[in-house]
């Protein structure tokens, strides 16, 4: 079956050396200077043994006179872009120099084939030639690799705007590989141990040619990559850190605590050095196996191509699941065919720090700093991408017969009804401050609130169809004690983890830190967001200034979303207890 697959799926080598071989003799026409001369080395999937019948050709070009600085390389695709042109051998011409590495685009027009030259990424070549490597080593590995690339084509995860890449998917793979409980593959720091360094910059570009290791591994194919989606359909991509290198499961926060022993020498490179620091997220990070500070994964820049990623991936596993019983061949054509687009809601203005701007000039005060709106100041709270994607899962739990239409409409009403109704039941339960309503909401029992789970939770199973009783609600906040600063990382996924954090708000209570302040708030939909206000009348630096930007503002989105998690939770266990009894009534009938 898979050499089926393969043969369709990839050209020969024969093909691949033809088509290099043609290329590359245009390519020494447009590049070769009298007085410098040019070396043309190969790259990417055609070098790395992934290469498809549709795959780009990548070259690196090396100069005897290198072209260091970006000027200069910049100034080298404008002088080759012209003898492309001039001499017709090439066509489609796109000069991308804004990129982080700036490169040259253009169709070969004797083979047809898209070639992308760039005149400073040399690592790009010893990376490919791991990534081959890598799959010469475990066959089951370059059949995994050539399912994942070919399925991520048609489950939408890699497109023509390539803001995720194939080598990205290789590297989770790789990752995912080393592991398991039986690790298919070592980590890329245990490959180096007794292979000559290869010197870039701090960075070791040495590995082996010929990987030795035993491993004790017999999954099968079918297993394994069944086991890639469900391992990514549950990964926690914005904590965690995917790391080939590392070889292990490792915390975000362990990378910037210091605390992951094998990053010793990274650590090193950057407080010695002065080496830049690996910028992790915003949504998914993913250590270059060899040049440490670098996230391959930074090429995605919008939250829509996340919500992709994780949405076909979940989808994904489903497909597995339902294909448990099929034949291999069956589970590979549902993969490839049985696929779901993300929708993202329309954008609205953002603020340059990432903050939603409103009309006034307010930012999300979970990123940006609060600013004066009016007679106080507001923080904005616009739903996030996976909020959303929650929201849409509780709808389509709570309706498995698709009767009603899921529109985008109707999952930002319910998110809207839901979000200040849970900030509410947050401060009073999570941060433990008492919320007197002003005017419209009457008093409510604290005690038999504390009591039970969550009143709010259970009153927001039902969808609102009006807004405008919620549109705003005013309280007095009073607040004793703090229980959040220096707090672990809030983790609510179910009830039972929502009990577990009100327990520890309760003991941080008995603690007695003092914390006080009473100030009037008032929490409100306005353009689709959650608005909180408060007055301006407040010390720049007191203690509500301190609760916010230290306690409330650090954590409520991570609340906020724990909240919707243990919403669906209760859906998904209502919708099982439904289908048990309707069993149960058909067998007694």
């Amino acid at each position: 079956e898979m050499k089926v697959f393969l043969d369709e799926l990839q050209p020969s080598e024969a093909n691949i050396e033809l088509g290099l071989t043609l290329v590359k003799r245009d390519l020494q026409r447009v590049l070769s200077f009298q007085s410098n001369a040019a070396q043309i080395f190969e790259f990417g999937s055609v070098k790395s043994g992934l290469a498809m019948r549709d795959s780009d050709l990548d070259f690196y070009i090396h100069y005897q006179h290198e072209q260091r600085e970006r000027e200069d390389q910049i100034k080298m695709i404008h002088v080759v872009a012209s003898r492309m042109e001039r001499t017709g051998l090439f066509g489609q011409i796109v000069k991308i120099t804004g990129a982080k590495v700036p490169l040259l685009r253009a169709i070969h027009q004797s083979t047809g084939c898209c070639c992308d030259i760039n005149f400073s990424n040399a690592r790009g070549c010893y990376n490919s030639k791991f990534i081959r490597a890598v799959m010469q080593f475990d066959p089951r590995i370059l059949h995994l690799a050539m399912i994942i690339k070919f399925w991520s084509k048609c489950a939408y995860v890699l497109d023509e705007k390539r803001q995720f890449n194939s080598y990205c998917l290789v590297m989770m793979l790789i990752f995912y590989l080393q592991t398991r409980k039986l690790p298919v593959i070592p980590s890329v720091e245990d490959m180096q141990q007794g292979i000559p360094r290869i010197e870039y910059g701090p960075w070791n570009l040495g590995y082996p040619q010929a990987i030795t290791y035993k491993t004790w591994n017999e999954n099968s194919l079918r297993d394994l990559l069944i086991g890639f989606f469900r391992y990514y359909s549950e990964f926690e991509f914005t904590r965690n850190l995917i790391s080939p290198f590392v070889g292990r499961l490792c915390s975000l926060e362990e990378l910037e605590k210091k605390n992951i022993r094998e990053l010793a020498k990274y650590y090193r490179a950057c407080e010695v050095d002065g080496y830049t620091p690996l910028l992790t997220g915003p949504w998914i990070t993913i250590q270059d196996p060899f040049e440490l500070n670098l996230n391959v994964a930074r090429v995605m820049i919008t939250d829509k191509r996340f919500e992709q990623l994780r949405l076909s991936l979940q989808h994904g596993y489903d497909v597995c699941t339902r294909h448990r019983e099929s034949s291999f061949a069956q589970l590979l054509e549902a993969l490839f065919t049985d696929t779901k687009l993300y929708t993202k809601a329309k954008p609205t203005n953002k603020a340059k720090n990432g903050a939603q701007a409103g009309k006034n000039g307010e930012t999300n005060g979970t990123v940006g700093k609060e600013t004066p709106k009016g007679p106080g100041q507001t923080w904005r709270f616009p739903p996030l991408e996976n909020e959303l994607f929650v929201v849409k899962q509780i709808l389509l739990t709570r309706d498995p017969e698709r009767k009603n239409v899921i529109t985008e409409q109707r999952i930002r009403q319910l998110w809207s009804t839901n979000v200040v109704e849970f900030m509410v039941d947050i401060l009073r339960k999570l941060f433990m401050v008492e919320l007197d309503p002003v005017e419209e909401e009457p008093p409510k029992d604290e005690k038999k609130t504390d009591e039970k789970l969550s009143d709010t939770l259970q009153e927001a199973e039902a969808e609102a169809s009006d807004l405008a009783s919620m549109h705003k609600k005013r309280f007095i906040m009073t607040c004793e004690r703090q229980v959040f600063i220096a707090r672990k990382r809030i983790k609510i996924t179910n009830e039972a983890e929502l009990k577990q954090e009100i327990d520890i708000s309760k003991q941080r209570w008995d603690r007695n830190h003092a914390l006080r302040f009473k100030t009037p708030i008032e929490l409100a939909v306005a353009d689709g967001a959650v608005e909180l206000r408060l007055p301006e009348d407040q010390r720049k630096n007191g203690p509500l200034r301190l609760f916010m930007d230290t306690c409330f503002l650090v954590h409520i989105r991570k609340c906020l979303k724990g909240y919707f998690y243990v919403m669906l939770s209760k859906a998904q266990r209502k919708r099982i207890d439904s289908t048990n009894q309707q069993a149960t009534d058909t067998t007694a009938n």
